[in-house]
């Protein structure tokens, strides 16, 4: 259970779901440099393993989802939405501004991939993200109002304006 805000907690527990399978994977195109990456990157990681790697370098992991399929997608996302509401995200700027960048990509590009669950997590993890711009201490001057691409992620999802 991850708890997105205190009165609201969130069941991604993805690490109850089985790992993707090789089947899971589909076709893998040799051509498709990034999708082969996150295979190569990903195949066989459990959903601790996975959230290690996010809590190493959520930024650079976290491009990997971008290019997944869908069982492992909604397997791996729940992992980084652990790591960014953690305290171990602290200070993660790059993580927290690429994070939400992500779910309005993932949103736009790759929505019917996402089973409901995931997307629930993944907005419920933005709008906490967005609310605590200065605990991950990304200055606004750099990565922009959170709060700016919250809004932009609500619009996708069908919940704003």
């Amino acid at each position: 259970m991850i708890m997105l805000s205190p009165n609201r907690p969130v069941d991604a527990d993805a690490s109850a779901m089985q790992i993707p399978s090789r089947a899971d994977w589909g076709e893998i195109d040799e051509n498709d440099l990034d999708a082969k990456w996150a295979f190569d990157t990903f195949f066989g990681k459990s959903f601790a393993a996975a959230e290690e790697m996010f809590q190493s370098n959520a930024m650079h992991f976290g491009e990997d989802l971008e290019s997944m399929p869908a069982a492992p997608l909604n397997f791996y996302a729940p992992a980084l939405v652990q790591y960014i509401t953690s305290e171990h995200a602290k200070g993660d700027a790059d993580g927290a501004s690429t994070f939400l960048h992500r779910v309005a990509w993932l949103l736009k590009s790759r929505g019917a991939l996402l089973h409901p669950e995931t997307e629930v997590a993944l907005i419920g993890a933005a709008d906490q993200v967005a609310r605590r711009q200065n605990f991950y201490e990304a200055d606004e001057d750099i990565y922009g109002r959170f709060a700016d691409l919250y809004v932009e992620i609500q619009r996708l999802a069908g919940r704003g304006a």
